[in-house]
């Protein structure tokens, strides 16, 4: 990421979330009516563009550009999983979010359950941009708590202990579109720290899976990305992850593919070019030794 810069990348997902609303199909997957508001110059010219296209393709039948099918998955297939994952634990009683990179993410300003206590934890200059257009627009949540990070270097529970969380209750962390940003030695340990918010803590994450020679389109996106300074430094397979969240004293609740989920979702988009590209997984950790203490 560029230094003192807002994530492009978080920019991007909630203009193509934004432009989900426009659109008959995508709507019907995620409608975010406050993603237009974190659109900025970097993402207008693309998001005056799907806007066009809407009004001529509501459907979204004829106009399938590849990347367009990247950004389905990974901005809105992505979110609606994890949305629907998190209203499950919610349900169960879980009244403590911490959201890892939170970029754009709305879920606080659209939480019914007002009960519920979000923590964001964000690069400085993206979470520094949010918060000013969340007061622009009057938008502000009593129920959230902002805390400017490094993740890369920062350890989660030094942080949110002692600005509100309850470390006796469960908790819930979601990280998405983070973990491929960290290296895998800073994943083992992110997971290993969070043992320290509670003794039940549920994880709602995604990752990516190194690239195979026939998934041009995941190679693009990943070019693209870093172009924009915001490399991918991890690339797990399903096994490596296992051996992660292992270490971590983590146990996998759900594990399922960002292809197979659109097809859950009937989308309708050819993206199987993206099948085994992106995995979301739903992963547990309740209590006991710790397998993998984080050394210092």
């Amino acid at each position: 990421m560029k230094k003192h810069t807002p994530s492009v990348t978080a920019e991007l997902v909630a203009m193509i979330r934004a432009v989900a609303v426009q659109f008959q199909l995508l709507k019907r997957i995620f409608d975010d009516r406050f993603a237009v508001y974190f659109c900025g110059v970097r993402t207008f010219p693309a998001h005056c563009v799907n806007r066009l296209i809407s009004l001529f393709d509501p459907s979204l039948t004829r106009f399938s550009f590849t990347m367009t099918r990247v950004g389905v998955l990974c901005a809105l297939v992505r979110h609606r999983f994890i949305e629907d994952s998190m209203k499950k634990i919610l349900d169960s009683g879980v009244i403590q979010v911490v959201l890892l990179g939170a970029g754009y993410d709305t879920k606080s300003l659209r939480a019914v359950n007002k009960k519920v206590r979000f923590f964001e934890l964000d690069y400085p200059a993206t979470q520094q941009r949010k918060r000013a257009i969340i007061h622009k627009r009057n938008f502000i949540p009593g129920n959230t708590t902002y805390i400017p990070c490094y993740l890369s270097i920062t350890f989660p529970s030094e942080l949110i202990i002692g600005k509100g969380l309850d470390s006796t209750l469960p908790v819930l962390v979601i990280a998405e579109g983070l973990l491929s940003y960290l290296t895998r030695a800073r994943i083992r340990d992110l997971f290993c720290d969070m043992q320290k918010l509670s003794n039940d803590v549920h994880v709602i994450f995604d990752y990516r899976h190194p690239p195979c020679s026939s998934a041009h389109s995941v190679k693009k996106w990943y070019d693209d990305f870093r172009r924009k300074g915001e490399t991918y430094l991890s690339q797990l397979d399903s096994s490596e992850m296992d051996m992660v969240l292992d270490q971590a004293a983590f146990s996998t609740v759900s594990a399922d593919d960002l292809h197979g989920l659109a097809l859950r979702y009937g989308l309708t988009i050819d993206a199987s070019g993206l099948r085994g590209a992106s995995e979301v997984r739903v992963a547990r950790y309740s209590g006991g030794s710790s397998k993998g203490a984080v050394n210092g």
